[in-house]
Formats: C-alpha cells, structure tokens, sequence
C-alpha cells in the first residue's frame, strides 16, 4: 500500500473531524457559577461559539469546502485546519462566560468537557490533512532538470 492511497482516508478523516466541531460548537465550553451568602446560586454558559469559537467555526466550514471542492488541496487544507487548530485553542484557553458578582459573590468559572473534545477534533482535523503532504512524493518543478534512466 503506498501513501497515496491514505489521502483520500485522511481527507475524510479531516472532513469528518471539522463537521463534528460544527456541532461540538453548540455545546456548552465554559461555565461559571455564581454563589452569594451561600444563600443564591446562579450558573451561566458559553457556548463554542463565543468569541474565538465563531472564528473557528468559520474555519471548519471553509475547511470542509476545500477538501470537498477540487479535490482537497493539501496545502490549502493544511493552512486552514492549522488557523482552526489556532482558533480554538484560543477560544477553550481564553474564552470565558459573562457573569458579573459583586464584592459578596464568589465566582468559579471551569472549561467544560465539549471545549476539550473541540480541541481534539481541530488537532484529528490538522493531523489529517497533513498526511497527504506527508505521504505524497515531491513533483518535479517546471524546469527543473530530470534524468533519463
């Protein structure tokens, strides 16, 4: 089995993983839960795609529609799924939901459980479309001296 014959797997794989963070979007990345006295207790969260979220979610659909169209150029696919990588790791490191307490209030924000799998599948995503340019020998460039054996 040579390597060209994991690219298209690998741009499935790429597809799949992007389109599950579509969906992994609308779940819940970050809560936090506000207590006052002891006495009242209010929980708010943030969904995916919430500051960085939404440009990762961008990044997916675009993702998605280069390796679907034109047969998945690797290095196109391979940029866009690294910015979708970047993206959401900014967006489970930094993003944080709304949540005002007064000097009586204790509040404790946590990222949640789908912020964690998002950053898998970005990762699943990259490490895919890099395959093909990994697998695939280097053509020759226009010009370029080739011998005849």
């Amino acid at each position: 089995m040579d390597g060209g014959t994991f690219a298209p797997v690998a741009r499935f794989a790429a597809a799949a993983a992007a389109g599950l963070l579509l969906v992994d979007l609308f779940l819940d990345w970050q809560r936090a839960a506000v207590r006052v006295a002891g006495v009242v207790e209010v929980e708010a969260t943030a969904a995916g795609w919430h500051g960085w979220g939404f440009l990762a979610g961008v990044l997916a659909l675009a993702l998605m529609a280069v390796l679907l169209t034109a047969g998945g150029r690797s290095t196109v696919s391979a940029a866009v799924a690294l910015g979708m990588l970047a993206a959401t790791t900014v967006a489970v490191v930094t993003s944080e939901p709304d949540v005002a307490g007064g000097r009586a209030a204790s509040v404790e924000e946590s990222t949640v459980w789908p912020a964690w799998l998002g950053l898998v599948l970005a990762a699943v995503a990259f490490v895919a479309t890099l395959v093909p340019l990994l697998t695939h020998p280097e053509t020759p460039q226009a010009g370029a001296p080739t011998s005849a054996v």
